[in-house]
């Protein structure tokens, strides 16, 4: 995507125009359309442009309104532009152009603070208000667009990128030991931290005022706790998904270029293919055309999806071009995040840089994808709990007979007391039977016994501190903690960053604010039948996608792209051992037990994440001693 930066001064004092250009510099792979400036009183803003429609290759960035009293910077783009433009018409606040970022800009003029909640989209933006003497920033719902800041009481550095936001300040901060410690604990607990002390992450849905001195942060928008979607017919569930599927793509899919998408071979990335496929040959897709992409796996390794994408090739009758795994080396993360001045893509991320790299050259822009479907659509046997609370006895029976049959009677029986009945049990006699079955409850943490002493507790304080932000209610805090995860906001902000070094904006339809609000409002059971995930999405695709492809109930696995760099991390732990950059939160001997735990565990429970956690947290070290 675009790349925002921004520097506003409490006192109005003058910026010297080399910072925010110098911010600019550091991300300028993200303004292959071009970088440019402006400059106000005590205020500066830049803009790296990365044209994806035809809207916004015509207009400028950063705006500015007539009167020169209001300058903008959006990044990213709108899924409901044509609602936004109807409401602006009607009111007369439409400016000339029609481009998302001046859609903002009108929308500013007539909301103002408010205008968050009404767009929906993938999107990052930054406001600079002269007449009310205010700068102001958003987040998109699920925080698809990246952006940092930074406030000193004096001065607030806004960029997409860490290395751009580091170059705004006069002198590097601390090394956030606390974050540290979550990603060598693997527990994601924190929305708002980075790896950099003072440097915070805007969350998702949140907004940031500064005014008269006063940093305000403010959520816009949450998950809504109390909506509800039922019908009496499961062929209504299918209808509705169907039609709000086609709707998610079809407005992720507005581009001037040729339009990319991924397609592995599963159950996501190849509906979301199958819909737009669907859409190009209905002549209503908002691109001048499709083109798939799939990553090859050595055949016949886990990793290897290639006869499913060959099915869809058939079905569809398309061509899906290829692009093998990559395979980088230790030193080429480590280069990595010196470069971007913050914690590198992870291995099963890093191996899809050949297949961006081919989109791009096809003179791509937009790439879409089925990130979200795993996260939405798998489904709970919480249903347990929502049938009996709701005391939908038809449902309740079916289900229980789903289970029995995939299940076996013995597991069902139990699933219906310890969920669907255990939820009316005091607290006390849940803690009791959590012991008894050694069960952790929801968010529970403590698991990384490899961490020296402080640092687990500082990991324990952060978990709590991440629990006491959500509902009191079970059902609603389930909810909550899929859409406000730390562990998906750094994976998203990754991923975003590696395709926008290769020239692309990644568009996520599954993550979409309509998508996440059905499958919040609808029933768990729609999405699980006995042993079968994903159901809904499963009947909604027949005809759009070939038989074993909806049937198909395995995923690729590409724990591949760890195993490679095990024997280079164990020469540099144990044949090696002076590197440990990160050895002071590390409890003694941790590493070697890492290693042996390796050894010995069965493949699904093999130490993967926390070694490589250890390596993340010695590239990291080392970044922060190369930056005094």
């Amino acid at each position: 995507m675009s790349g925002i930066a921004a520097i506003f001064r409490r006192d109005g004092a003058s910026l010297e125009p080399s910072v925010v250009e110098a911010m600019t510099d550091a991300m300028a792979y993200r303004g292959p359309d071009g970088i440019s400036h402006w400059h106000g009183h005590g205020a500066a803003i830049g803009f790296c442009a990365l044209h994806t429609t035809r809207q916004c290759a015509q207009s400028r960035q950063p705006l500015q309104d007539e009167a020169g009293d209001l300058v903008l910077a959006f990044a990213g783009y709108l899924a409901n532009r044509d609602d936004l433009l109807r409401d602006l018409e009607q009111s007369g606040h439409v400016r000339p152009g029609r481009s998302d970022a001046e859609l903002v800009m009108s929308g500013w003029r007539r909301w103002g603070t408010d205008l968050p909640r009404r767009l929906e989209g993938e999107f990052a933006f930054v406001v600079w208000d002269a007449r009310r003497r205010m700068a102001y920033a958003a987040r998109d719902h699920q925080g698809l667009r990246p952006l940092l800041y930074r406030w000193d009481g004096q001065t607030l550095v806004i960029a997409s990128d860490m290395a751009a936001l580091l170059a705004g300040l006069a002198d590097p901060p601390a090394l956030n030991e606390g974050y540290l410690a979550e990603i060598m604990a693997d527990e994601w607990w924190s929305l708002d931290e980075t790896v950099w002390s003072g440097v915070k992450r805007l969350e998702q849905a949140y907004s940031l005022t500064l005014r008269d001195g006063d940093l305000r942060l403010e959520e816009y928008w949450r998950l809504p706790a109390s909506d509800r979607i039922r019908y009496q017919r499961e062929e209504d569930y299918v209808e509705h998904y169907r039609q709000l599927l086609n709707e998610c793509v079809g407005h992720a899919a507005r581009t001037h270029r040729p339009l990319a998408c991924e397609v592995s071979g599963g159950l996501d990335s190849s509906a979301v293919f199958a819909v737009a496929h669907n859409l190009e040959q209905e002549g209503r897709l908002p691109a001048p055309a499709l083109r798939g992409y799939t990553l090859t796996g050595e055949p016949g390794s886990a990793a290897d999806e290639i006869a499913y994408v060959e099915a869809i090739e058939d079905h569809l009758g398309v061509s899906i071009a290829r692009a093998p795994l990559v395979f980088p080396d230790l030193f080429w993360f480590a280069e990595r995040a010196r470069d971007d001045r913050d914690m590198p893509m992870y291995p099963n991320s890093a191996m899809s840089l050949e297949l961006e790299e081919r989109m791009a050259a096809d003179g791509c822009r937009v790439a879409l994808n089925g990130h979200g479907g795993d996260h939405w659509l798998d489904g709970s046997r919480r249903y347990y709990r929502e049938l009996v609370r709701e005391r939908d006895w038809r449902n309740l029976k079916s289900r229980y007979a789903d289970d029995a049959a995939d299940l076996g009677a013995y597991r069902a029986i139990r699933l219906l007391l310890r969920l669907g009945l255990g939820q009316f049990l005091p607290p006390a006699l849940k803690r009791f039977a959590r012991r008894v079955t050694g069960e952790m409850p929801p968010g529970e943490t403590g698991r990384a016994h490899w961490l020296d002493e402080p640092s687990r507790r500082e990991v324990m304080r952060r978990a709590e501190r991440y629990l006491d932000t959500l509902d009191r209610n079970e059902s609603v805090s389930f909810r909550q903690r899929k859409h406000r995860s730390g562990a998906l906001a750094m994976a998203l902000e990754l991923r975003e960053r590696q395709l926008a070094r290769n020239g692309l904006s990644s568009r996520s339809p599954m993550l979409s604010r309509r998508f996440i609000e059905f499958s919040a409002a609808t029933p768990e059971h729609i999405r699980l039948r006995g042993r079968t995930r994903k159901f809904v999405h499963r009947r909604a695709m027949t005809g759009l996608l070939p038989p074993g492809v909806i049937a198909r109930v395995d995923k690729a696995e590409f724990s591949e792209t760890y195993y490679r760099h095990i024997p280079a991390l164990k020469q540099r732990y144990i044949s090696a051992p002076h590197h440990q950059g990160a050895a002071e939160i590390l409890k003694i001997n941790a590493i070697p037990e890492l290693f042996a735990d390796y050894c010995v565990a069965a493949i699904d429970e093999k130490p993967l994440w926390p070694l490589w956690g250890v390596y993340v947290g010695e590239i990291l070290t080392e970044l922060d001693a190369s930056l005094r």
